[in-house]
């Protein structure tokens, strides 16, 4: 988790299911305090998925942590 200089805050991880607990997700959102709302800003809707990490130094849409 990390605020930024607008004050938003930011979390990776996601969350996880009720049901169990277990699951690990790879998922960004960002809160917005002076709305008091979440925002999905992206990774899957599946959870326990691998990382895909592409070429050290090249960007890619592609890449995404697997979950945490």
């Amino acid at each position: 988790m990390w605020i930024d200089t607008a004050g938003k805050v930011w979390l990776f991880g996601g969350g996880s299911d009720q049901a169990n607990w277990n699951p690990k997700y790879s998922d960004l959102w960002k809160f917005d305090p002076a709305t008091g709302l979440w925002t999905w800003v992206k990774g899957d809707n599946t959870s326990n998925n691998y990382g895909v990490y592409g070429t050290q130094g090249v960007t890619s849409a592609a890449n995404n942590p697997g979950g945490s």
